[in-house]
C-alpha cells in the first residue's frame, strides 16, 4: 500500500516491536487493539482533542475488548465488552461501571508523518482497516478537525463542566507525565524556544523539541522519553487538573 509521506499516523511499540495506524481510520473507528511482541495492547485515538494514547488491556489476568463508547469531558470514552466499564483513555482509569476507580497500564504512542515514521523504522508495519463509506466521510471530517485551531463538534461542550482556563480550550501543546506530577508545555512556547526548550525535573533535565515533522517531543538527558501527549490543553487539563503549565525554563 503506498501512503502520502505527509499522511499522518499513530505510531507505538510493545515488546520490542512496533506498528502504526493511520490517523485519518482512526478518526472513524478511535482504537485499534491486538498483540505486539507478545503483548497485548489497545491503542486510542481522539480526533478533536487531537490525544493519542496507549495502554494494557489487561485486568486481573484476563485480556478486556475495548471499543469507543460515549463522552465525558469532550473527549472519547471507551467502554469494555466484558464489563460495559466506560474508561478514560489519557489516564487509563476507569470512571463507571462495575470497575470504577481500577486503572490500566497506560503508555505513549507518537503522532506523526509517514516519512518522519519511516526515517526511524524503514520495516514499520501498518494496521490497515477495510475502507467503507462511512469510513470514507468521517474520516476526512476528522482529518478537518485536527488542523489548526480544531473546533468542538455540537454535543461536545456540554460533556464539558467547569474548564481550566491557563491556556486556551484548544491550544495544542505537549502533555508530560512523571509518576504523580504532570506538566503542560504549549506548543507556541516551544516553537518560539529555537533549537529546543529544556526544563529541569528534580536533578534531571527534560528536552522538549519540535521535530522536523513540526510535532513535539520530549526526552530525557539520557535518550529514553517520559510518558507523554501530544493533546490539546483542555483534554490534558481535565485529565491531570493539578497540571503545571511550564512557559519558560524559570517556571
Amino acid at each position: 500500500m503506498q501512503l502520502d509521506p505527509e499522511a499522518l499516523l499513530l505510531v507505538w511499540s510493545r515488546g520490542g516491536a512496533s506498528a502504526c495506524a493511520l490517523v485519518r481510520q482512526l478518526c472513524y473507528h478511535h482504537c485499534v487493539q491486538g498483540e505486539l511482541g507478545g503483548l497485548p495492547y489497545v491503542v486510542s485515538f481522539c480526533s478533536v482533542c487531537n490525544g493519542g494514547v496507549g495502554f494494557n488491556p489487561t485486568l486481573e489476568g484476563q485480556v478486556h475488548h475495548f471499543s469507543c463508547g460515549g463522552l465525558n469531558r469532550g473527549q472519547s470514552l471507551l467502554i469494555d465488552d466484558e464489563t460495559h466499564s466506560y474508561w478514560e483513555p489519557l489516564t487509563g482509569e476507569c470512571v463507571h461501571g462495575r470497575l470504577a476507580g481500577k486503572r490500566v497500564e497506560v503508555f505513549s504512542v507518537d503522532l506523526c508523518t509517514v516519512s518522519e515514521a519511516l526515517k526511524r523504522d524503514p520495516d514499520l508495519s501498518c494496521m490497515v482497516a477495510d475502507r467503507g463509506l462511512a469510513q470514507v466521510v468521517f474520516g476526512r471530517f476528522g482529518m478537518f478537525r485536527m488542523r489548526g485551531k480544531g473546533f468542538l463538534p455540537p454535543g461536545f461542550k456540554g460533556t464539558m463542566g467547569g474548564e481550566d482556563t491557563r491556556r486556551p480550550r484548544m491550544e495544542q501543546g505537549l502533555g508530560v507525565v512523571v509518576l504523580k506530577e504532570a506538566r503542560f508545555y504549549p506548543e507556541s512556547v516551544i516553537a518560539g524556544s529555537g533549537d529546543a526548550f529544556e526544563d529541569a525535573w528534580g536533578r534531571r533535565r527534560l528536552r522538549v523539541r519540535l521535530r522536523e515533522d513540526g510535532f513535539p517531543h520530549a526526552s530525557w538527558d539520557d535518550g529514553s522519553a517520559p510518558l507523554q501527549f501530544q493533546v490539546r490543553w483542555y483534554a490534558f487539563a481535565f485529565s491531570y487538573p493539578d497540571c503545571r503549565v511550564v512557559t519558560s525554563p524559570a517556571d
